[in-house]
């Protein structure tokens, strides 16, 4: 009986094409799917006298940040990037409110306070950071 000795490296062969076309398609839906994903997302939430952020990163582009006052006073946010001069903002909310903000971040670092009476004096600031995708 004859062994045939082109079979196992057919066999082989046809494994690794296999693997090539299942490894680009998964490249394929992934970029798609990171294309889909949509905005970033980011929830801060306002106690006397702190911010919990629900991630300390965020990828950079379209954010959207939502404040939600746990509070018992009035809370808003202000969104610096430390690079810059201009901030974003969430103007006043009353205890028990929402309120959201979606821009567009540019990759960085981010520094997030209470501007409202001396509230960020009192603790109430944290750190973002914008990382590129």
């Amino acid at each position: 009986m004859r062994v045939n000795s082109c079979r196992p490296a057919l066999t082989l062969a046809a494994s690794l094409a296999v693997l090539v076309s299942i490894d680009a398609d998964a490249q394929a839906s992934f970029s798609t799917q990171d294309a889909k994903r949509g905005p970033a997302r980011l929830l801060v939430v306002a106690k006397e006298f702190s911010y919990s952020l629900s991630r300390p990163r965020v990828r950079a582009g379209r954010v959207i940040v939502q404040l939600a006052n746990a509070g018992e006073d009035v809370h808003n946010l202000r969104i610096r990037r430390l690079a810059a001069k201009r901030h974003h903002s969430i103007s006043r909310i009353d205890p028990g409110g929402r309120a959201q903000l979606n821009r567009k971040l540019k990759p960085g670092r981010y520094y997030l306070w209470c501007s409202v009476a001396d509230h960020e004096q009192r603790g109430m600031r944290a750190r973002l950071i914008a990382r590129r995708r």
